[in-house]
Formats: C-alpha cells, sequence, structure tokens
C-alpha cells in the first residue's frame, strides 16, 4: 500500500525547503510513478481509470490532461525530484531521498510497527483528499494453497490461523476488523495504527479510485503497458521539455491501440513469467505492444526469444 508525507504539497511548498544536498523537498524514493497517479487523482484527473478490464485509457481528456500538467508542473517547477518512469528500467535510476528529504512516498509495511524504547515514531500521512476523486494505490497479499497440495485441509487451518494474526506482519491488515484486534493494537505503534485507520476510511470513501502498481511494480501487462505510453509522456514533458498536448495524445493512441488488440486475450501476470523461461504466453501480448509502438520491437523481442 503507498502512503506518503505529501501533506498538501502545492498548498505548503513555500514552506519546504530543499535537502542539504540540494534535492527538491519531494523526493520520489520509490520510482514506479503510483505517486504521481495518485496526486493527479487528488487534482481531478483520471488518466487510467483501474475500475474497468480492460482499463479505460482517459490520458487526452480535459480533466485528465489539466490534472496531469498541474503535478508535472511541480516537478518542472523543481519541487518534485523526478526520475524517468517511461523506461523499462526506471528502478535503476529512483532518486532516493535523504535524512533531510521534506516529502516521500513510501510503502506503508517500510514503517516500523514495533518501536524500540525512547525511539522516535514515524509520523506519515496519506495524499491530500479530492474533491472528484481520491487515489488510493495498494496491492493485496494473500495466502494460496497449490492444487498438488497432500494436504489442503491443513495449508487452509495454517492459513486461517495466520490471517487472525495480523501482528506477525509489517503489512497493514486486509480485513476491517482486525484494525481493532487488541493483540495488534497493542503491538502497533499509535502513530501507524492512525495512519492505518485513515487509510481505512479513505478504502471506504465513495470518491476513492483504486489504482494499481505504477510502472515495474505492476504485474499486469495490459496495465503495465498502458502505464509506460503514459509515463513515456511524462518524461517528454518534464526532462526533455516537450509538448504536453502531443506527448499526451501520443500516448493516447498508442494505449488504445494497444487496449483494442489484447482485448480478447486472456489476462496476463508478468510475475508467472519469471518462474520459468517459457515466454509464450508474452507472445501475444508483445506482438500487440510492437503494432501500437514499433520502437519497443529491439526490446521487447529479445524478451520472448526472437
Amino acid at each position: 500500500m503507498l502512503l506518503t508525507q505529501v501533506c498538501a504539497l502545492a498548498c505548503a511548498k513555500n514552506a519546504l525547503k530543499p535537502s542539504s544536498a540540494g534535492h527538491a523537498p519531494f523526493v520520489d524514493g520509490e520510482g514506479d510513478g503510483a505517486y504521481l497517479l495518485v496526486l493527479i487523482a487528488s487534482y481531478g484527473g483520471l488518466p487510467i481509470d483501474f475500475r474497468t478490464t480492460p482499463p479505460t485509457v482517459k490520458f487526452t481528456d480535459p480533466s485528465s490532461a489539466a490534472a496531469i500538467q498541474q503535478v508535472l508542473d511541480l516537478a518542472r517547477n523543481g519541487d518534485i525530484r523526478y526520475s524517468a518512469l517511461g523506461v523499462f528500467d526506471s528502478q535503476s535510476m529512483v532518486a532516493a531521498p535523504d535524512n533531510t528529504t521534506a516529502v516521500y512516498p513510501a510503502l506503508v509495511n517500510s514503517f516500523h510497527r514495533k518501536l524500540p524504547r525512547d525511539a522516535a515514531p514515524d509520523v506519515s500521512v496519506l495524499f491530500p483528499h479530492g474533491q472528484q476523486y481520491n487515489g488510493a494505490a495498494y496491492n493485496l497479499g494473500a495466502g494460496y494453497i497449490s492444487a498438488q497440495s497432500q494436504n489442503p485441509e491443513a495449508c487452509y487451518r495454517l492459513i486461517s490461523m495466520l490471517a487472525r494474526h495480523p501482528e506477525l506482519f509489517s503489512a497493514m491488515p486486509a480485513r476491517h476488523s482486525l484494525l481493532t484486534d487488541s493483540t495488534f493494537t497493542a503491538s502497533t505503534d499509535p502513530n501507524v495504527l492512525a495512519l492505518y485507520n485513515a487509510f481505512d476510511v479513505l478504502l471506504q470513501d465513495p470518491h476513492t479510485v483504486p489504482l494499481e502498481a505504477g510502472g515495474i511494480r505492476n504485474p499486469i501487462a495490459s496495465s503495465y503497458m498502458i502505464e509506460h505510453w503514459l509515463f513515456e509522456a511524462f518524461d517528454r514533458y518534464v526532462l526533455d521539455g516537450g509538448d504536453l498536448t502531443a506527448a499526451l495524445q501520443d500516448a493516447q493512441t498508442k494505449a488504445s491501440a494497444f487496449v483494442t488488440c489484447t482485448s480478447a486475450l486472456p489476462p496476463l501476470d508478468l510475475s508467472t513469467l519469471s518462474k520459468g523461461n517459457d515466454m509464450s504466453a508474452a507472445i501475444t501480448y508483445v506482438d500487440c505492444a510492437e503494432q501500437a509502438d514499433n520502437s519497443l520491437k529491439p526490446i521487447l523481442d529479445p524478451l520472448v526469444g526472437r
């Protein structure tokens, strides 16, 4: 789950100062682009609507384009230290925050729930809420029983037992009821518990829209490619000084063609491909991506052995 200390950046940016290394006050420490999608949602834009299958592409929608520009202008003006996102190895290019960085996005399971004696507490807050949308970027972890299991009943009992003990894990519980579990609350730092409860309220807000993990963290092939073209447009505007309208239109054309091409294909989870060398399931997706954007051919062909 992506939570952050962003505390109304656009309104409070004048009070924020660069880090000791001269970096912008907001530094992307994750490198997956999800923080930008959440901020864009707060500004009233939803360039990718993950509530539909396949996701709906709305890069050039007036409200999306306006929100995108407002957020990316923060990067162009030096308030956000922006790292390239529209490349396939973006994680290696992430700018890390230092101990004087004012604002940075962080995974919620990176927070220390159990604090040592006299330690300073982690104090983090959610992204600003929007009037039309609240973006919520998060992933769910789960336990599964293999179809080849010799003792599925025992596996189920073990998973059920673990599910009743959220204090054993670093992540936020998936069940609302566990947030008030006495063992869990007793073992969790009050500041982190308050953050969990705030996120629980956010999830139940009818204005909240789910956002999938961005960039290379996104295991769903269709979403991964759609985000790639959107982030490529971001890079052209922020890093290359290009025309945002033209960049978004180009990205919209490519993403829409890809969605049309893959609409009848079975869903593809990229994380399953790393478990073996058989890449045949990805070939049809690669073909669609290359039809939409032939510049990807020298990058994607080697991935499927061509």
